[in-house]
């Protein structure tokens, strides 16, 4: 396969990629929004999209997963500490 080739291949890939990640992103709003208009606590949605993460990860991408888990903690953090504690 020639760099061409490859180059072509990848944008493909990555244009594929980009719209099964809409596609999934809709149908994981529609059942969070789902689990919402079933007054669902909002901490045990958080909890179940985890478990639900968690059973996707596979060895290959757990790494990938641990950061972005670990940088979304952080902004969690950097948010939280923007916002009024009243409890």
């Amino acid at each position: 396969m020639s760099n061409a080739d490859r180059k072509r291949y990848a944008e493909l890939v990555a244009e594929v990629d980009a719209a099964d990640l809409i596609r999934a992103q809709k149908i994981v709003a529609k059942a969070v929004q789902t689990a919402r208009d079933a007054w669902l606590p909002s901490h045990l949605i958080a909890e179940a999209l985890l478990l639900e993460l968690e059973s996707c990860i596979t060895a290959e991408d757990q790494h990938v997963v641990a950061n972005f888990l670990r940088n979304l903690a952080d902004a969690i953090d950097r948010d939280s500490l923007k916002k009024v504690n009243y409890h």
